[in-house]
Formats: C-alpha cells, sequence, structure tokens
C-alpha cells in the first residue's frame, strides 16, 4: 500500500448522500481484524477507504457501479488513456454520455468520467435505463491517477458483487462489521433525499433491512447503520444506540435550498462502548 495504514484514501467516485464527511470519523469505531467488513450499499465506499479493512465484501444493486469497481480493482491502469482523453467541458460531456460502449473497460472510464463532470455527482437514469445527470459545470479534474492506484490496491482483498443487500449478508457471521447506508427515502427536515430514492428502496425495504439488522447482531455481527433521522425509521430499531449526525445538503440546484439536515447514526448494543461522533 502506497499509504502509511492509518492514513486515509479519498474516494474515487462521488456520491450523493454519500459520507465522505464523516468517514474518518466512523472508521475509528471499526475493527474487524481477522473478521469481513460487509457493505452492501456501495456507493462511493468511503467508509470503506478510510476503515481500509483487510477483508471486504462489497456490494450495491447498480451493475455499472459494480462493473466499475471491478475493472477499477483489476484493470485500473487501462483506465488512464482513457480518462486522459476527456476534458471536463460540456460538449464532451454530452458526447461521452450519448455512447453505449460494449468494452468494460470503457464503461468503468465512461462511468467515472460522468460521475466526476456531471451535477453534484448524482447518479440517475431514465425510464430506458440511460443515465441523464446534466452537465455540472464545477471545473473538477476528471480524475487522479494517484488516487485511482491507491483505491485499486485497497480492492484488491475485496470481493465486489451486484446483489441486494439481503443475499450479500447471508455469509455474515460472528464478529463481522456491517454497514448499512440505504437510499433515504422519508422526506425529513426537508433534506431532498425522497425524490431520487423513492423508487430504488421502499418502504417494505426498508422494512427488511431493518429486520436483517436485528438477525445479524444476534449472529454476533456488530452493525451500523445510517438512515433517515426520523420516528418511523428510528422505531425500525428500538435496540440500536441512537446518535443524531448534523451535515449540509447539496442536492438542490439552487445554492440557496442547500440547507442543515439532520441524520441517524443507529449502532447495535453489542458494539460497546458507545461513541459519541
Amino acid at each position: 500500500m502506497s499509504k502509511e495504514s492509518n492514513e486515509y484514501v479519498k474516494p474515487f467516485l462521488r456520491w450523493a448522500g454519500g459520507k465522505q464527511w464523516l468517514a474518518s470519523k466512523l472508521s475509528k469505531l471499526i475493527s474487524t481484524q481477522d473478521h469481513t467488513y460487509y457493505e452492501p450499499f456501495l456507493g462511493g465506499g468511503s467508509l470503506f477507504f478510510a476503515a481500509r479493512p483487510k477483508k471486504a465484501i462489497l456490494g450495491d444493486t447498480n451493475e455499472r457501479l459494480i462493473e466499475t469497481y471491478r475493472v477499477l480493482r483489476d484493470r485500473w491502469k487501462d483506465l488512464i488513456p482513457i480518462l486522459s482523453y476527456w476534458n471536463n467541458e460540456k460538449e464532451t460531456y454530452y458526447k461521452v454520455r450519448a455512447v453505449e460502449f460494449k468494452d468494460e473497460v470503457w464503461r468503468a472510464s465512461q462511468f467515472i468520467y460522468l460521475n466526476k463532470t456531471c451535477w453534484n455527482g448524482l447518479y440517475r437514469v431514465n425510464q430506458e435505463g440511460n443515465f441523464n445527470v446534466p452537465f455540472g459545470y464545477n471545473g473538477r479534474k476528471v480524475f487522479d491517477e494517484g488516487n485511482l492506484s491507491e483505491a485499486s490496491e485497497l480492492l484488491q482483498n475485496a470481493k465486489i458483487i451486484c446483489s441486494d443487500f439481503q443475499k450479500l449478508l447471508e455469509t455474515a457471521t460472528a464478529g463481522d462489521f456491517i454497514y448499512l447506508d440505504p437510499p433515504y427515502i422519508v422526506l425529513h427536515a426537508q433534506n431532498g433525499f425522497r425524490r431520487y430514492n423513492e423508487k430504488l428502496f421502499s418502504w417494505q425495504d426498508q422494512i427488511r433491512l431493518a429486520q436483517l439488522a436485528r438477525e445479524l447482531v444476534l449472529r454476533g455481527c456488530l452493525v451500523m447503520v445510517s438512515n433517515a433521522d426520523n420516528k418511523a425509521v428510528l422505531s425500525l430499531y428500538p435496540d440500536f444506540h441512537y446518535l443524531m449526525l448534523s451535515r449540509h445538503s447539496i442536492l438542490a440546484a439552487d445554492p440557496k435550498w442547500r440547507r442543515k439536515t439532520q441524520e441517524a447514526l443507529l449502532i447495535s448494543s453489542n458494539q460497546l462502548p458507545v461513541f459519541e461522533i
């Protein structure tokens, strides 16, 4: 590993609702040692990259996202010449967005490029399954070769699976650490998440997730859940320690509508002591 073991590795993707703002603090709560780290709602993987576990099982239902992680792990150097060819400017953005690539490396390069240059790192597709987020006008670098290398190295000992969370967590056993960060579907404090996530993750999915979280605790797993700070959500986790976290939402085109919001952090009672964030 090119960085010292206690040094933070920055996620290579931006992700709406991601936990980069909190990951360095949350990573201090994790001690997997010889156990496995599980994250079935991977997104930008902020906590994974901050915690740097020796063994991990990572997943998401987004096929293009998972393909990109696999390509980064296995063929990251092949991404560089493609990403180097695309500039962060409007004309190039819409040309790249319109292409359907057949090769997995080109698709992964496209995913990274669009993620870095689109509006607020949002991933959204239309009814035909085509990515339709507008150009972001952010002047951001398309990629950082050193960061891609570090992220790839950290992923070498990770299984990366496109799967529903329930199937992915079937193999979790006592001592394993589980981080659950599902899409937030409850509109609270005007956080702006609902309109992007309610079709991805239903309330029944929230109930199913909470039931599984309790089952995982009974197996002896250590479980941490990030979710909406909402009474209905909190009622699903009666035996978990609750911490309220504050953050600024960026999911609004006009900055004047971006405001401080609250999120819930729920920690299983077998994960002691209770930590302050």
